[in-house]
């Protein structure tokens, strides 16, 4: 029999410098032997909810999802069913820029966003303390990404919803001893509710050196050859890969995801949910009007989009349209400036024409 798979969910230990490349299913108390994961009750927290939510400069009303906040701080609250509504946010470490106060604030507003799926980045789980459990709450099972830095910071999948599956990426692609570079990343199959079903939400990480784009290119393939392989076979599956990828729309790894491009001989093409509905517009996530970017590590910073939430197409389309996305957390909340990134908030919902497949009235 095959060793147990490694489960990521748990609070982050010492890393096995072995490294474990993947992870199958698995199962937990209430759904012993059906291949569902542990804590995977029936979540019934009411899901119209404020969300702070900017859809950036420039940008139009809303599709009916959710709407922009005015002046008086009245929000339009999400009132579908259908909806799968994921967040990507890199939340700073909470070591710098007065991280407890900053994370005092996203524990209270975290809730409203009404996120069913969540990629956070360098957060800090340990056996001491747990950042993702404190701004997301019990309800929420948390895959983290391998890896991780000394202090416990890191990367993570969380969900609300059931879990079918859990899969892990974790290989070399570049370089070697303190400068090697691996692909790593997590692939989760959720149970949404009908009529969407399950789908494949991966949490994809791109190393951030900005003269490394011949690493993430390497890591990009990689991680698209994982999801390939993973849903061979099943054309029906709707997945939704998101992240930081630290890399901007003209970079080449961001290229290849979105299909304008090939990588080693392959290509795939996701939907980028931001051009979906915003056309050009910049949608900088990573921007000087940010005074966290300023005062960073990276001063001379011109503003770039490098948080993603992208949709796999298949040969006529995704499986999944994107009903709205809108940028997070671009102004500071009493005073505060949550990160040095803006989070990213995608709505996607399954369409009413098919891809592949002539719709039923064709006379209009």
């Amino acid at each position: 029999m095959p060793p147990a798979p490694p489960d990521y969910r748990r609070p982050r230990p010492e890393r096995d410098p072995r490294r474990p490349t993947s992870a199958g299913a698995y199962s937990g108390p209430g759904h012993e032997g059906d291949g569902v994961g542990r804590h995977q009750h029936l979540l019934t927290r009411r899901r119209t909810a404020i969300s702070c939510v900017d859809p950036g400069p420039g940008a139009g009303s809303a599709t009916g999802v959710v709407g922009p906040a005015n002046r008086a701080g009245t929000w339009h609250p999400r009132r579908m069913s259908d909806i799968l509504r994921v967040v990507t946010y890199n939340v700073l470490t909470i070591a710098e820029a007065d991280g407890p106060a900053r994370h005092r604030i996203m524990r209270r507003v975290f809730p409203g966003l009404g996120a069913d799926i969540v990629a956070l980045q360098e957060v800090t789980r340990g056996a001491d303390s747990d950042q993702v459990a404190e701004l997301l709450g019990s309800e929420f099972t948390v895959v983290d990404l391998p890896g991780g830095s000394s202090a416990g910071a890191g990367e993570c999948l969380a969900t609300r919803l059931p879990v079918a599956a859990v899969h892990a990426l974790d290989v070399p692609v570049s370089g070697e001893g303190p400068q090697a570079v691996r692909a790593t990343a997590v692939a989760v199959e959720v149970l949404a509710p009908q009529p969407i079903g399950s789908v494949l939400v991966v949490h994809h990480r791109g190393t951030f050196e900005l003269p490394f784009e011949h690493a993430r290119e390497r890591q990009a393939v990689a991680t698209a050859r994982f999801v390939e392989e993973l849903a061979a076979d099943r054309d029906e599956l709707p997945v939704v890969l998101l992240g930081d990828l630290n890399a901007a729309t003209d970079a080449a790894s961001v290229r290849f995801l979105t299909g304008k491009q090939s990588l080693d001989g392959f290509s795939v093409r996701y939907e980028d949910a931001w051009a979906a509905v915003h056309g050009d517009r910049p949608g900088h996530t990573f921007s000087p009007r940010n005074p966290l970017v300023r005062a960073g590590q990276l001063p001379s910073e011109r503003g770039r989009r490098i948080d993603h939430v992208l949709v796999r197409s298949g040969a006529y389309g995704p499986a999944l349209e994107v009903a709205d996305c809108r940028m997070l957390f671009t102004d500071p909340v009493d005073g505060v400036w949550l990160s040095d990134h803006f989070g990213l908030l995608a709505d996607l919902r399954r369409p009413e024409h098919r891809p592949g497949h002539w719709a039923e009235d064709v006379t209009g």
